[in-house]
């Protein structure tokens, strides 16, 4: 009822009302437990308001309101803010992610929202420099994520996107160095026998 009264607030550009909205929703107890509660409140703020301070103000704040199970999801969709908006900065939404998968490497869901982000960097690249340089971070993300302890079905996976990813913008020379690295593993996992550790 409030999100849907801040989101009419919104559509009709009265931002200050919507904001006193938003507030009052996350002062109380019974909505503040709800990660999108702060996501939609931090998307307001760094998109029609263009305050992108206070939403990043409301990640530490909705850690201690959101249950922990919730706090890496939340943080990595924080980030992604940083990529996709405006008012973003994605060399601070690639910090958060470094943070992130440092801590939790294994964590499959967190690799892949970081890598389609930069992807999508690429289309909105306004300069051949810019769109070569988000390019070359999307390629080193796959080469690490190919680097770390995967099971099988994961890594064909990862191999899969990430040739499908040389194939529309890398060269020949690309695609058969991806193909060179997924041999070498498949080689790896044989010579091991057996699979790798289990995902997160």
């Amino acid at each position: 009822m409030h999100e849907k009264l801040a989101s009419i607030y919104i559509d009709s550009g009265k931002h200050d009302k919507a904001d006193a909205v938003f507030e009052r929703i996350v002062a109380n107890k019974n909505f503040r437990a709800s990660p999108d509660v702060w996501l939609n409140y931090a998307t307001f703020l760094m998109t029609s308001k263009q305050e992108p301070d206070r939403a990043r103000a409301l990640l530490p704040r909705s850690l201690k309101s959101v249950p922990t199970s919730e706090h890496r999801l939340l943080t990595a969709k924080f980030a992604g803010l940083e990529f996709r908006s405006a008012g973003g900065d994605a060399e601070r939404g690639r910090t958060i992610f470094e943070t992130i998968v440092g801590e939790w490497p294994k964590w499959t869901q967190g690799w892949d929202m970081w890598v389609d982000l930069e992807r999508a960097q690429i289309a909105t690249a306004e300069t051949a420099e810019a769109k070569s340089a988000a390019v070359e971070k999307t390629r080193n993300l796959f080469d690490r994520m190919c680097k770390a302890k995967m099971k099988k079905r994961r890594a064909k996976f990862v191999f899969k996107r990430w040739m499908e990813f040389e194939e529309k913008e890398g060269d020949k020379k690309d695609v058969e160095r991806v193909q060179g690295i997924a041999k070498e593993w498949v080689e790896k996992a044989q010579a091991k026998g057996g699979d790798e550790d289990d995902e997160e």
